[in-house]
């Protein structure tokens, strides 16, 4: 490829507005191609394998998160996907594949690697497997997630890629997604053309051209939005190439969906964006849904036929493009304006014997005369879209699924779109059937195992970096732009404490073994409880005064609830480390605090402290390392064998007077400030 044909795209993409006399924008649009592919000798024969057709017709992809409530399987500890992809059909028309999301902004907390993610989701391979099963029932493809980044955690006996390859064939996944990148290595690539000639490649960046022949598919992230469409490069360049455009923090998709109509494109449905919740609207479903059965009735008209983009309309601010195979032509036209258009909307070239229908509306039309020119007729609500089909008597067999008759669907304008996402609401401490015993037996205070303090009214500061999980306030990036990550973000909260007390040290594992013993607790689903005990005789007497960990949320409840006690909210937590009194054990870990919220969708808890282990090589990583007291870290949570990790303890708190939620409120204007 020379640097004077791929610079010469950024030009020659949009149509001109006012072209001059005797310029032929489309044969310059086929110019750049034809040069483009023989300037790498470009060979598409990939695109012909039968196991890779399914790529081609990818219209619709779901970025879903494995740990979103939607996907429980209520009472068994597992997995489904089932009602979200009904749920996605009644919404969106449906999916043609979904990525199975697992580790960020997860993975760093401890030395677990991406494929653990994988592995001890709840059920195990065993039940993503089922999970991607259950995908095909549907007719829905399977993608699997490949993070290149994660070179800090514990590393694969069988190296990275050789584990990869395995597990997409043990689950029975259909594609792999590149996280981060525009192209696979060259080792992935080998592997998968020897042993796994069916699996798809998804990248998350645009492939370079070089590259496109052995990548079906990729994303046009966060598109240049514009007045008016353009065409997408890679798309043009292998019209048999799936781009699918996302801008995950958009609340108005309407320019993405216009695109990928006007391309013979697809689009990514994304609304748990890696723990906080950007929902589309109802308008948005709504258009898509427009788009879905003709997409899927012309896939191979998108594909194979000639393609002629942004050809001209008659009316302002409407946009067209037409395609061309067998006799059938096929125009989809797209409204870019907040007003609706009405009257003549496209000029047309009649040929005897043609008819022409109304694809969306499900009716036959006639083109009239306007100008000296026969045009197609009809009317576009704002930023809505229309489709119309010609052909001999013959199409209209083919036609047939969409030539029903239908109530036009009214879009409401952007502006009219509700853009409020649900608020992270305090989830209820679940009940804990374990024996408690007093609170005062053996006087903790007055053995010094734990620390009173007085109300406390003032501000704390809190510091986190920024991810895309936000903290516990409203979503932090809604319509950024590849918004800039990873940064420290630093607030002043206002704070009301009641009087409390809290243990000096993080519970000790010998202190757990008491409470097993005294208790009786098993946890409901046993996956990594206590695994760095040496079973079945309890902790080593090197272990019994180090902080206990492998214990998730719900076991650090029973003990806190046997003890009379429990968990301290994350202001009292750090409101107590300013005394000298109140320390860390001899080791270093994060603890749980009592802050556990939701919203609906993604359950997540508050940690404090930081822990002696950190992953370095990646600042996608969770926090890790000796952190201050102010620091705050988003923890998800993903099942009992993830939450339990090597290096999450925590301690008890409870309260001296009446009892009663610590309050606190949120930041205030001016309270916000980001440093690097």
């Amino acid at each position: 490829m020379t640097r004077a044909t791929a610079d010469a795209w950024g030009e020659l993409c949009q149509a001109p507005p006012a072209p001059e006399p005797g310029d032929d924008w489309h044969r310059r649009l086929e110019r750049w191609r034809d040069d483009a592919r023989a300037a790498i000798a470009y060979d598409g024969a990939r695109y012909e394998a039968p196991e890779l057709a399914w790529t081609r017709s990818c219209f619709v992809c779901g970025m879903l998160m494995l740990w979103d409530q939607a996907l429980d399987r209520p009472g068994r500890g597992e997995l489904q996907v089932l009602d979200v992809l009904r749920q996605a059909v009644a919404r969106f028309g449906g999916f043609d594949a979904v990525v199975l999301w697992h580790a960020y902004p997860r993975i760093g907390f401890d030395d677990r690697d991406q494929f653990d993610y994988y592995r001890q989701l709840p059920g195990g391979l065993a039940g993503l497997r089922e999970l991607v099963e259950e995908c095909h029932s549907l007719g829905t493809r399977a993608i699997l997630a490949y993070c290149p980044w994660d070179i800090g955690t514990r590393r694969e006996p069988a190296g990275q890629i050789g584990t990869l390859v395995e597990m997409v064939a043990t689950v029975g996944a259909d594609g792999i997604f590149l996280d981060t990148l525009a192209r696979a290595s060259t080792e992935l690539l080998g592997r998968l053309q020897s042993g796994a000639p069916g699996v798809a490649l998804m990248t998350e960046d645009t492939v370079p051209l070089e590259q496109v022949a052995d990548h079906p598919m990729s994303w046009a992230q966060w598109p240049p939005e514009t007045t008016s469409p353009y065409v997408l490069r890679n798309k043009w360049f292998e019209p048999r190439h799936m781009q699918l455009l996302v801008r995950r923090w958009h609340r108005d998709h309407s320019n993405e969906l216009h695109l990928a109509w006007l391309n013979g494109a697809g689009v990514v449905v994304w609304e748990n964006v890696f723990g906080t919740l950007n929902p589309w609207s109802s308008r948005d479903e709504a258009l898509l849904r427009l788009m879905r059965p003709v997409q899927r009735l012309f896939g191979d008209v998108f594909r194979p036929g000639r393609w002629s983009p942004l050809v001209p309309t008659s009316a302002g601010g409407t946009y067209a493009s037409r395609w061309e195979v067998d006799g059938l032509r096929l125009w989809t036209v797209a409204n870019m304006t907040a007003e609706p258009v009405r009257g003549s909307l496209l000029p047309v070239d009649v040929v005897v014997g043609d008819r022409y229908w109304d694809l969306l509306q499900g009716t036959p039309v006639t083109p009239t005369e306007m100008s000296g020119r026969p045009v197609l007729a009809g009317e576009i609500g704002a930023y809505g879209i229309a489709a119309f089909a010609a052909g001999p008597d013959r199409a209209q067999e083919r036609l047939e699924p969409l030539l029903r008759p239908r109530p036009p669907v009214r879009l409401v304008t952007p502006s009219q779109v509700p853009s409020a996402a649900p608020a992270q609401v305090p989830m209820a401490e679940p009940a804990v059937l374990v024996r408690a015993r007093d609170p005062w037996e053996g006087d903790d205070l007055s053995a010094g195992t734990m620390r009173r303090f007085e109300t406390f009214r003032g501000e704390l500061t809190v510091r986190y970096r920024l991810r895309e999980c936000g903290l516990d306030g409203p979503p932090p990036l809604a319509d950024a732009v590849a918004p800039v990550l990873h940064q420290v973000i630093t607030e002043t909260r206002r704070a009301t404490l009641r009087p409390y007390a809290i243990d000096v040290r993080p519970v000790t594992n010998a202190q757990f073994r008491s409470f097993l013993a005294g208790s009786g607790y098993r946890p409901r689903f046993g996956e990594n409880f206590l695994r760095h005990w040496p079973a079945p005789t309890g902790p080593s007497t090197e272990q019994a005064g180090s902080p206990v960990v492998f214990v998730d949320l719900d076991d650090a409840r029973a003990y806190c609830r046997w003890a009379g006690k429990r968990l301290p909210t994350p202001f009292e937590w750090q409101h107590a480390m300013g005394w000298d009194q109140v320390g860390y054990g001899v080791e270093r870990v994060w603890e749980w605090t009592q802050s556990e919220s939701s919203d609906g969708h993604t359950r997540s808890s508050i940690l404090k402290g930081g822990a002696g282990y950190r992953a370095w090589g990646s600042d996608w990583y969770a926090d890790g390392g000796v952190l201050p007291p102010d620091w705050c870290a988003k923890f998800i949570r993903l099942g009992p064998a993830l939450d339990r990790c090597a290096t999450i303890g925590f301690r008890c708190a409870m309260d001296l007077r009446a009892p009663g939620p610590p309050h606190q409120e949120r930041p205030y204007p001016g309270a916000r400030e980001a440093t690097m």
